[in-house]
């Protein structure tokens, strides 16, 4: 197998995909060690982590909570529109909406462009910010690299995952493929050609942004 054939792109955010709901598993350490390689082999683009729960808090005293602790927490550059919340800080870009129902709604993302930050990191920061009574709490992870140089890390980037469940597609910039983790929690990955060069991008157990 030539390159690295194997690896692709979902470049969709789905939270339904042919009537079947995806949920994330609580092993999240399959999904930081894929990260961790093709960081370390490659050149870092981006990541970002996205958090979706319901709380039985008003909207507005939702919205009033994480506002306030962002202005705590010495956030810079925070836009509000409607039930809208846009945050900047050195690092960081964060994007927050809210939805009002019979309960409230709310998504967190984060997305970070320093090479300093993984997931681990990412989770953190949302766990500052998210409700300690959130109810069906459901989080997603990607991570981005340019491909600097031809490596033969494909060993590396198929270990934990169980081949029987690999489904791949061509696509027309590049090839696409989802699979399982041996230990159940979904995987998307992608090798993507763009003008500017070539590049990976994973997600767990989607990509929730499209390139």
């Amino acid at each position: 197998m030539k390159k690295l054939g194997l690896i692709f792109i979902i470049l969709f955010s789905l939270l339904i995909i042919n009537g079947v709901e995806y949920e994330c598993s609580e092993s999240e350490k399959y999904y930081r060690y894929m990260e961790d390689i093709l960081i370390e082999n490659y050149d870092f683009v981006q990541n970002g982590v996205k958090v979706e729960y319901i709380t039985n808090t008003s909207i507005n005293e939702e919205k009033d909570r994480i506002i306030d602790l962002l202005k705590k927490d010495s956030k810079s550059n925070i836009d509000i529109v409607s039930n809208n919340i846009v945050c900047f800080d050195d690092a960081l870009t964060y994007n927050i909406s809210l939805i009002d129902g019979d309960r409230t709604k709310v998504e967190i993302i984060i997305i970070n462009n320093l090479e300093v930050f993984k997931s681990t990191d990412l989770r953190q920061a949302v766990e500052e910010i998210k409700s300690n009574k959130c109810i069906d709490e459901r989080i997603y992870y990607f991570s981005k690299v340019k491909v600097n140089e031809e490596k033969n890390i494909l060993p590396f980037i198929l270990d934990g995952i169980n081949e029987d469940t690999i489904e791949e597609a061509e696509i027309s910039n590049g090839k696409v493929l989802k699979a399982e983790f041996i230990d159940g929690s979904k995987i998307n990955l992608g090798q993507i050609n763009y003008d500017t060069g070539e590049y990976i991008i994973i997600g767990t157990p989607i990509i929730f942004v499209t390139y």
